[in-house]
């Protein structure tokens, strides 16, 4: 899925405040930045179709 909508596309990680997690993942909103399609943001696009949850970590 979400290979599906950014293959052969420019992406853009935006950081809001911590970067990784305790496992060393990007925390990070990806979006798309080119003029293939409409500006998409993944992380919300993911969600909406379902490959994706809202996970909450307390510091």
């Amino acid at each position: 899925m979400l290979e599906d909508m950014a293959l052969g596309r420019e992406v853009q990680l935006f950081y809001g405040g911590l970067t990784r997690d305790r496992y060393d993942r990007a925390l990070a909103q990806l979006r798309t930045t080119d003029a293939l399609g409409p500006d998409l943001r993944l992380n919300a696009e993911m969600l909406r179709r379902g490959g994706a949850r809202v996970r909450i970590y307390l510091t």
